[in-house]
């Protein structure tokens, strides 16, 4: 494990004991926890673009609008089905 000093706002380390308070746990816990939530967001947000680089935007496109139809079918369905028209 590696030990680092990291220099914070005091607004900002005050917010961050809030927190930890609130969930129990120590402000080092919370620090790993939203530093790994962060890096997982990371990660994925790269993978993502790594992916449309290699990818066909009309097919992509394409893909969306038939989700969007598809969508917007089962929302209809949904509400005349919860709200039946007299």
């Amino acid at each position: 494990m590696t030990t680092m000093t990291v220099d914070l706002p005091d607004s900002l380390f005050f917010e961050l004991e809030q927190a930890a308070a609130l969930r129990h746990v120590s402000t080092e816990s919370l620090l790993v926890e939203l530093a790994r939530h962060d890096l997982k967001e990371i990660k994925s947000e790269q993978h993502f673009r790594e992916r449309a680089a290699r990818g066909n935007p009309e097919r992509g496109l394409s893909l969306l609008d038939k989700i969007a139809q598809r969508s917007s079918a089962c929302i209809l369905n949904d509400t005349q089905f919860l709200h039946p028209i007299p």
